[in-house]
C-alpha cells in the first residue's frame, strides 16, 4: 500500500509545526510547497533552522500497514527581506522559490539561499 501525497503533506506539516517558534508563521503555498516566515531572524539563523528542518524530515519514518517504512527528503529555499528592493511579499517569496529550485538543481535534499 502506498502512502498518498496528502498523507505525506500532513506528516511534513506536523514536522514543521513541531519545529516552529511562537513568532514563526507556516502555511502551505501551492501544491507541494510550504512557506515559513521567520520574523526577527537573520539570514544565518534562517539557514541554520532550515538545515535543522531538512535533517528532521530526512530522519522521519512513515510506517505503512505492511510493516514497510518510507522516507522522504526536502529541498529548501531561504531568502531575507531586502528593504531597499522588496516592495511586496511576492518578491521575497519569488526569491525563496528561486533558491528552492537552485537546491533542487544542485542535487535535492539541501538548503539554498538567495
Amino acid at each position: 500500500m502506498a502512502v498518498g501525497r496528502e498523507e505525506s503533506h500532513v506528516k511534513l506539516a506536523n514536522l514543521l509545526q513541531e519545529s516552529r517558534r511562537n513568532s514563526d508563521f507556516i502555511c502551505r503555498y501551492g501544491g507541494e510547497e510550504f512557506v515559513i516566515m521567520l520574523p526577527e531572524t537573520d539570514q544565518k539563523s534562517a539557514m541554520l533552522l532550515a538545515e535543522e528542518i531538512r535533517k528532521k524530515i530526512e530522519a522521519c519514518d512513515i510506517p505503512l500497514e505492511n510493516d514497510q517504512i518510507i522516507k522522504f527528503t526536502v529541498s529548501l529555499g531561504v531568502s531575507e527581506i531586502d528593504n531597499t528592493k522588496d516592495t511586496t511579499i511576492e518578491s521575497i517569496i519569488n526569491r525563496a522559490d528561486e533558491a528552492l529550485y537552485s537546491a533542487k538543481d544542485e542535487g535535492r535534499n539541501r538548503v539554498s539561499m538567495r
